[in-house]
């Protein structure tokens, strides 16, 4: 079960993105389909991202026994050694990139590239930089999107992954006001360089280019602008007033 942890499978949710991404610029949806996008999530999702986020957990295990939210977790809590987790990882991330390179069209595999080095840029050099830390969280958000659209050897347009970027990049603010509010402090010193004030700015800029995307890319279909706008309000503004939206979404970035 603690390696099970290690997985994370509360995040296995961003799937959805790759899943949309597939089923809207699929030329047609074959039962096939939904085979092929089990055997992504087992190798992309369980084995490469499972990997990506043990490397993260083990990099942040000193960091993480400071921080109330996170001190419980298998690797700071010492429930799994930190050589055991990094074999794991290595597993993980080894037979991630194998079946993808078996199993898939040289263009996923690549992505598959893109977010190793993304992510490990991340755990090592943004992280500790501030803005281009939540840049770089919410770059993966979009680009599993794109990589749906692959999938099928569809296109999706650049201007809706952009309000998809700003759709995760408004959570990721939300994320550190989270962190702020219990006691983050101590376990990431790159939260001073934040403040409620300065993050909420920041989600209603990102809002505000959302709601104008739409106007300026008249090929898009309108309503998929209106998903992404009402998830942004939900999600993003949602934790401000509506307790169970603040509960679901602090349990799923923390527990």
């Amino acid at each position: 079960m603690d390696y099970l942890k290690l997985i994370k499978p509360r995040f296995h949710i961003t799937f959805i993105m790759v899943i949309l991404g597939a089923l809207l610029f699929a030329p047609a949806i074959p039962p096939s389909l939904f085979l092929t996008l089990l055997f992504l999530y087992l190798s992309f999702n369980v084995l490469l991202y499972g990997g990506i986020y043990t490397l993260n957990d083990i990099i942040d295990v000193e960091s993480d026994k400071k921080s109330p939210l996170k001190k419980t977790r298998p690797l700071p809590a010492g429930k799994i050694r930190i050589s055991s987790a990094l074999i794991f990882a290595a597993i993980l991330i080894s037979f991630g990139l194998l079946s993808g390179m078996l199993f898939f069209s040289a263009p996923i595999v690549q992505m598959y590239s893109i977010f190793l080095v993304l992510n490990l840029f991340y755990t090592l050099v943004a992280k500790k930089i501030p803005y281009l830390e939540l840049i770089t969280n919410a770059a993966t958000h979009p680009l599993r999107f794109f990589m749906g659209a692959l999938l099928v050897e569809g296109s999706a347009p650049y201007l809706l992954l952009f309000a998809i970027f700003l759709l995760a990049f408004g959570i990721a603010c939300t994320k550190r006001r989270f962190e702020m509010e219990d006691g983050g402090w101590s376990a990431r010193p790159i939260l001073r360089f934040y403040s409620g004030n300065k993050l909420i700015l920041l989600q209603l800029s990102a809002l505000a280019v959302v709601l104008l995307l739409p106007i300026i890319d008249t090929q898009t279909s309108k309503i998929l602008y209106l998903a992404v706008t009402t998830c942004y309000v939900t999600i993003v503004f949602g934790v401000y007033f509506i307790r169970p939206v603040k509960t679901f979404i602090k349990t799923l970035m923390f527990t």
